[in-house]
């Protein structure tokens, strides 16, 4: 029973004109190019390729190779708002940095207080 199954099998698999597309032909697309002409379209057509798929993939966050524009200078009242803002910052975070230090000192005395008292 397993040997003709295995004849069946290797039956419906053999190639034979019938089963050949028409449209298949004897020249293989990946062959080796033979000449330095064939290999010099064969190389621009890879590059021509590897293009396409680039602009069809590119999304406006992507970073890719492209003319980045200069970026305009600030006006005078622009740039002094801005310097303003970033002044204000770096002092809001100066009186936090003191806070912070200043909770912990608070709360290394009363672990030490606590510590005499117990």
């Amino acid at each position: 029973m397993g040997k003709a199954t295995k004849n069946k099998v290797s039956t419906k698999f053999q190639t034979s004109a019938s089963n050949i597309s028409k449209h298949v032909t004897s020249k293989q697309p990946n062959a080796e190019p033979t000449n330095a002409k064939e290999r010099l379209e064969q190389e621009l057509g890879l590059l021509h390729v590897r293009k396409q798929a680039i602009h069809m993939n590119h999304t406006p966050g992507d970073t890719m190779t492209h003319k980045v524009k200069k970026k305009a200078t600030m006006k005078r009242s622009a740039n002094a708002r801005q310097q303003k803002k970033i002044a204000r910052a770096l002092l809001i975070a100066d009186k936090e940095e003191t806070k912070l230090e200043k909770q912990n000192e608070k709360a290394e005395m009363k672990k030490l207080r606590k510590n005499i008292w117990s």
